[in-house]
């Protein structure tokens, strides 16, 4: 079962302008075009807020005459929800003076967000922070090619601003942090009391802050773990050790291939097929049919790694990539996702990616249960 929600709607339209704004920048470059900050606007701003939902007169861009210190975008004018937006020509460095210039107006006009950006790299700024201006800056894009692209554009949509969720997701970042440092002391009064309740509770004397720390921090960092039981299989479990490597065709690249210097290669093909180590083959029409296809023969061969799994480095771990449950680190829903049935167990698949975030999340999947991610190729459609 694939199940879409409006969420999932919008993370393809931000997935798409990105796309396409990349596309025409690498078309630019190809025809010798250096980016001025009106093209970085026109190429990657502009579709960028109205694939986040914004109406055109809900953009209300600075005339030429009236560029000074003043942000080049105010989005939702003259309404409570208003914010800025300073925009500096494509991938030109950003400075606190930037920065400062973008705060400083927000905050004279009441208003509490402005974004700073050269179109690659995005920073969010808060101008109702009472701390130094390095501080202020609450969430950082470093490149549109970011596995949290999706998510980080995801908070500035219009339905996010109007809601509040910026505010609402920023407010829980600083509890966890808050919580993560005082769990972290190892003079916490918090853990000591724990301590001498469970003491209480277990019978168990003398219980060491040492011995509590570890298991508050796994539970904070990785939530509930559980481990997945397969059912025991009829032949004998695969030995990474004696897998060979498919053959290859002109058409074909492993995981790792494709990870390293391949998405060249793999650029508007289409996926046909995935090939594994034992010989068999899956037919495949895009890349959520790949991972699925992926996930479900290492189900069948390999023990899981403890789930829930996360989508990505420790950089992102908002984002769960495998759980039993079809939810994230922070209770929202999988916007889509694919439910497998593991003897007892449901394993649910988060699929909402890029072609090479897919990838990446199948090499780690494949390295963490011993595997190895070159004996898994995919073909193909040729050009």
């Amino acid at each position: 079962m694939t199940s879409t929600t409006p969420h999932a709607t919008l993370l393809t339209a931000i997935f798409e302008a990105i796309s396409s704004a990349l596309a025409a920048i690498t078309k630019a470059g190809e025809n010798g075009i250096t980016l001025t900050e009106a093209m970085t606007e026109m190429i990657v701003i502009d579709r960028l807020l109205m694939a986040l939902g914004y109406d055109p007169w809900e953009i209300q861009k600075q005339g030429v005459a009236e560029i000074g210190n003043i942000p080049d975008y105010a989005i939702l004018p003259n309404t409570p929800h208003q914010w800025f937006l300073e925009a500096k020509k494509w991938k030109l460095p950003l400075t606190d003076k930037d920065a400062s210039q973008a705060v400083n107006y927000a905050a004279n006009q009441g208003k509490r967000w402005a974004v700073l950006t050269n179109g690659d790299e995005w920073r969010v700024l808060d101008a109702f922070s009472n701390t130094h201006l390095s501080q202020k800056c609450i969430r950082i894009l470093p490149s549109l090619t970011d596995d949290g692209a999706q998510d980080f554009f995801a908070l500035l949509a219009k339905d996010a601003m109007l809601t509040g969720q910026l505010a609402i997701s920023h407010r829980a970042r600083i509890i966890r942090d808050a919580v993560i440092a005082e769990l972290s002391n190892p003079v916490s009064a918090t853990v000591k009391k724990l301590g001498k309740d469970i003491e209480e509770q277990t019978g168990l004397l003398s219980i060491k802050k040492e011995e509590i720390l570890p298991i508050l921090l796994a539970l904070i960092h990785r939530e509930p773990q559980t481990t997945v039981s397969l059912p025991v299989p009829t032949d004998p479990p695969i030995d990474s050790r004696q897998l060979s490597i498919p053959v290859q065709s002109p058409n074909e690249l492993s995981l790792l291939e494709l990870c390293q210097n391949g998405w060249a290669f793999a650029s508007n093909r289409k996926p046909i097929a995935v090939l594994f180590a034992d010989n068999s083959e899956v037919s495949v029409d895009d890349w959520r049919v790949v991972t699925k296809s992926v996930i479900v023969w290492i189900l069948s061969n390999y023990q899981l790694p403890l789930l829930p799994f996360y989508n990505g480095s420790t950089a992102h771990t908002n984002r769960y990539f495998l759980n039993t449950a079809p939810v994230h680190p922070d209770g929202s829903d999988f916007c889509v996702y694919h439910k497998i049935e593991v003897g007892e167990t449901t394993i649910y698949i988060y699929l909402h990616n890029s072609a090479s975030g897919f990838c990446r999340r199948l090499i780690d999947v494949t390295k963490a249960v011993g595997g190895d991610p070159a004996t898994i190729r995919i073909r193909f459609a040729g050009k």
